[in-house]
């Protein structure tokens, strides 16, 4: 199942530890995208 898409499976624990962390001190959606879109800038695109 999971072999059609490794890349996602490789980056949902920590994009899965980042949006409990938000949810969890009740930061808003558009800090979570934020936070999102900045580790996908950060790192380098496959």
């Amino acid at each position: 199942m999971n072999q059609s898409r490794p890349d996602t499976t490789y980056e949902t624990p920590r994009c899965t530890v980042t949006i409990e962390r938000r949810y969890v001190g009740g930061q808003p959606i558009q800090e979570l995208l934020r936070e999102l879109l900045s580790a996908q800038i950060e790192r380098p695109p496959l």
